[in-house]
């Protein structure tokens, strides 16, 4: 890290809309965020909880999403969503994917579905490229999911 180098740490679900990442800020950390995404206002605040909203109701539907055969659809919508509202947070993308890949190894392993099965590989390994990004090669993260 260079000397002046940003460094941004996540506290809080970035799929929160503002009000309540400021509430969880306030109440956990006793801080109240200024940054850009924060201060958003007008219609930039409007679309933007929105688009947060509706990753939220994704991840909440995952689950379900997964004997339906439409895991990997809503995997890919968040992904969109997340390069959308989040600039492509690998660390982001990374969760989404690997809690999908998760899901889609247990259902069909239960199931004794291949297809489940072969998915679940694929957002296993999207899930390592975009913790590589976020984290580096040698993290424990990415050690952990190269297992």
């Amino acid at each position: 890290v260079a000397k002046g180098e940003e460094l941004c740490i996540t506290y809080i679900d970035l799929f929160m809309t503002r009000q309540e990442r400021q509430d969880a800020l306030r109440r956990t950390f006793n801080f109240k965020c200024a940054c850009p995404t924060c201060l958003q206002t007008g219609q930039a605040l409007l679309r933007s909880n929105k688009v947060r909203q509706r990753l939220q109701d994704l991840r909440s539907a995952l689950p379900s999403a997964v004997p339906q055969r439409l895991g990997p659809r809503v995997l890919e919508k968040i992904a969109e969503h997340i390069d959308e509202e989040l600039g492509g947070n690998a660390a982001a993308k990374a969760y989404a994917y690997h809690m999908g890949s998760q899901l889609l190894r247990d259902i069909g392993q239960s199931e004794g579905d291949l297809e489940l099965q072969q998915q679940a590989t694929t957002f296993a390994e999207k899930a390592l490229a975009e913790v590589v990004v976020a984290e580096g090669p040698e993290s424990w993260v990415s050690v952990m999911l190269r297992e």
